[in-house]
């Protein structure tokens, strides 16, 4: 069987990793796509599971075509209207992160009325604004991006995660996959997937959660069937469970200047969403502590433990450097911000779940806000105590529903008080007469590993996944044929050039891509539209893939860049003509690819420093005809000629490094006569081996040098071919493939 999985970022591999084991272990075969780009972590994946049925693939991040901006604002007014139905009612703070994400996706930065904020919808009103929104969502047509992916990789079975998420881009997958009957199976990353995120905006056939609350949650939140959801267990933990303690009290505790005799609180802080001043907060938690009744709380130690999303101090705090002897791997930092002698602030690796774990078993007790944290406390065995912080400064601890999943009363073992004083006492009694920690055990098997505390939950989840593949999918090809909205429900066109131009064209050799009507399009409208070099479409469907990176230089009104962003690439396109370089934003906002496609203004060439752009008709500034001229700066600007404009120059070496690109897998150079200048300022992309091919466009005279510089760096398949009259010339270049050895994976 071959599965396809795709996940969001990093840590979503991370918790399922243990899984892709099991599964490449039972013979199947795994394509892993992660659409936060890495390509030094995908070889570190690679290298970790170190086996050829594991193969790491670039998926597309978000969809390109014309319905983009459109399913981005029905996904997000969807996600608003999620927040106003009754469950949601006191979830200001999610209510709130849901609008601005919609807002940002209108462009509106007006601020958030505060009659959204309090507003509040029956389920009947919520349920029929959200039944409009739904069929507007089936109503979208796939996205040939995505469709062509999984075509590509041709799964039996795809896996998504999270794939709720604000405006979700994985949404676009999940409907590609169902109108191509490929099954689809949704695993939470998190506990609080279902309830702290957007809504599910195209369901998958199966949903594999944690435990019976999220199964409820799943019907409750999201309305979809219990029948559908299989209760398996959380597979992020089973590394933490296999932990146990390595060094002694007194061994961790004192090289942090601790007393080992002393009880000890471990105070874990909370992601900024919660907390958005929480050093304020612990500040008036060690001084209520430090004033309690109890003297074994007054004398005990204080460890706060940084989110590792938040730094809880500034870079000016001295912090000294610890060691445990009897963990030699591993070191952290000691700070010590309130003039108190037993509270101190201890970092530790976050990638290293030892080190924490050995925080948890040398405490007596955690305090948090609502954090995750909270669960490797139940699993170590620690009981856990809240209070409730002023929503000044922590806005986001009560306003979820998930905070409420822990606490006791309501199935958890969180103990929580409404004030401070309340938990100081509450927390002291605990010290004095501690309880056997049999509660918070039964809590972590029914939360995270409901279907036995010693069973591991990641091969149960391979052995989920092998038996759903076997099943029919209840809703796979259920989206029907794929297809444009009826006539009348289209995308509106966005603000055209300055120049005043509005007419919108199609770009003929492409499914999708459009451009406004302006003078660099006069000569090249055909009754299909906008006419492209075959060359250049060559070089486009014969080397360009999803995930890559290309630079565009002399892009124009951005046409090819707009071209390679339709196939999944991420675009930097260089183009100093500043009326030029209007339409080519103009152009890439009316294409919705304002996250595919970077516009730098900025002349290429072997130099850093001033030059001119010396234009060949009097048209300065509206026509992509120039030629880049360097100069030496004399303390005054080039020549006041109307046919010549200042400019900077820089080299693509320096561009790189000064703005910390990725170097590209592929190059268009559009700069007829300034071609060899382009590639002399680019010695380090050219030699850095990621170059994989290179459209240019040049004069006959640069053939020859051209071709040279670029065998030195590897790319010795060489192609020219005469374009047009003037005897400019194309040539497309490509670094020589290498064939495998026998039996060696490619």
């Amino acid at each position: 069987m071959r599965v396809l999985f795709v996940v969001k970022q990093k840590k979503n591999v991370d918790t399922f990793l243990s899984t892709i084991q099991c599964l490449v272990d039972r013979g199947h075969e795994v394509r892993l796509g992660i659409q936060e780009r890495d390509p030094e972590r995908d070889r570190g994946i690679q290298q970790r599971v170190a086996s050829p049925r594991l193969q790491v693939v670039v998926p597309p991040v978000s969809r390109t075509d014309r319905w983009a901006g459109t399913a981005v604002v029905g996904r997000g007014l969807r996600d608003v209207v999620r927040y106003l139905r009754p469950p949601f009612h006191e979830a200001v703070k999610l209510r709130a992160r849901a609008v601005q994400k919609l807002f940002s996706a209108l462009a509106y930065y007006g601020g958030t009325p505060d009659a959204v904020l309090a507003a509040a919808l029956s389920e009947a009103q919520a349920g029929r604004i959200d039944a409009v929104l739904a069929l507007a969502e089936s109503a979208l047509p796939t996205d040939p991006l995505h469709d062509d992916f999984l075509r590509d990789q041709a799964p039996d079975l795809l896996l998504v995660s999270p794939v709720v998420h604000f405006g979700s881009a994985q949404a676009d997958l999940v409907a590609s996959a169902r109108q191509a009957g490929v099954p689809v199976v949704m695993l939470l990353f998190s506990w609080d997937n279902l309830s702290t995120k957007g809504a599910l905006h195209v369901a998958p056939d199966w949903m594999l959660v944690w435990n019976e609350r999220q199964q409820r949650e799943a019907l409750e939140l999201c309305g979809f069937p219990s029948d559908r959801v299989r209760v398996v267990g959380a597979p992020r933990f089973d590394d933490f469970y296999r932990l146990r303690q390595v060094t002694t009290r007194t061994n961790f505790l004192e090289p942090a200047g601790l007393d080992p005799d002393a009880a000890t609180v471990l105070y874990v802080c909370s992601s900024p969403f919660v907390a958005e001043q929480e050093l304020a907060v612990v500040e008036q938690w060690i001084a209520s502590v430090r004033s309690s009744a109890s003297p074994v709380l007054r004398a005990a130690n204080l460890i706060v433990r940084p989110h590792p999303d938040v730094a809880l101090l500034s870079k000016e705090t001295p912090a000294d450097p610890v060691r445990w002897p009897d963990l030699p791997d591993i070191g952290g930092a000691v700070a010590r911000p309130f003039a108190d002698p037993r509270a101190v602030v201890l970092t530790t690796p976050y990638t290293v779940a030892q080190a924490f774990y050995e925080c948890l078993s040398h405490a007596d007790a955690v305090v948090g806000l609502n954090t995750s944290a909270a669960l490797e406390s139940a699993i170590a065995g620690r009981p856990v105590f809240t209070f409730t912080a002023d929503r000044s400064r922590a806005s986001g601890q009560t306003r979820t529903l998930h905070f409420h999943y822990l606490l006791e009363g309501q199935g958890g073992f969180v103990v929580a008080d409404e004030t401070v004083a309340a938990h100081v006492a509450r927390l002291a009694d605990a010290l004095e007469h501690p309880q056997p920690p049999d509660r918070i055990h039964d809590f972590a098997e029914r939360f995270l590993r409901p279907l036995g505390r010693g069973q591991a939950v990641a091969p149960l989840l391979a052995e989920t996944i092998e038996s759903l593949a076997a099943e029919a999918p209840p809703l796979a090809g259920a989206r029907g044929t794929a297809g444009r909205p009826a006539v009348g429900w289209a995308p509106a066109p966005v603000a055209a050039p300055a120049t005043g131009e509005s007419e919108i064209v199609p770009v003929s050799a492409a499914r999708e891509v459009r451009v406004y009507r302006t003078p660099e399009t006069r000569k090249r409208i055909g009754p299909d539209g906008y006419l492209v070099a075959p060359e250049a479409c060559e070089w486009l469907g014969g080397h360009v893939r999803q995930g890559e990176i290309v630079f565009v230089v002399g892009a124009g009104i951005g046409v090819e860049a707009l071209m390679a962003a339709e196939r999944g690439a991420t675009v930097v396109a260089f183009e100093p003509a500043f009326a030029t370089f209007g339409r080519l934003c103009a152009n890439v906002r009316l294409n919705g690819c304002d996250g595919s496609v970077i516009p730098m203004p900025l002349a290429l060439s072997d130099v850093d420093g001033l030059g001119e752009l010396a234009y060949r008709r009097n048209r300065a500034g509206e026509s992509g005809r120039y030629r880049v001229r360097r100069k030496t700066w004399r303390g005054r600007p080039p020549s006041p000629d109307a046919l010549r404009i200042a400019a900077p120059l820089s080299r693509m070496d320096t561009v790189v490094k000064r703005y910390r690109l990725s170097r590209p897998a592929h190059l268009s150079v559009a700069m007829p006569g300034d071609c060899r200048h382009v590639l002399l300022g680019a010695s380090g992309v050219l030699e850095g081996g990621t170059l994989q091919s290179a459209f240019l466009v040049l004069e006959s005279h640069e053939v020859e040098p051209v071709t040279d510089l670029l065998a030195a760096a590897g790319i010795t398949d060489c192609r020219a071919a005469t374009s047009d009259r003037s005897g400019r010339q194309t040539l497309l270049a490509c670094r020589p493939v290498r064939e495998a050895a026998p039996g060696v994976p490619g």
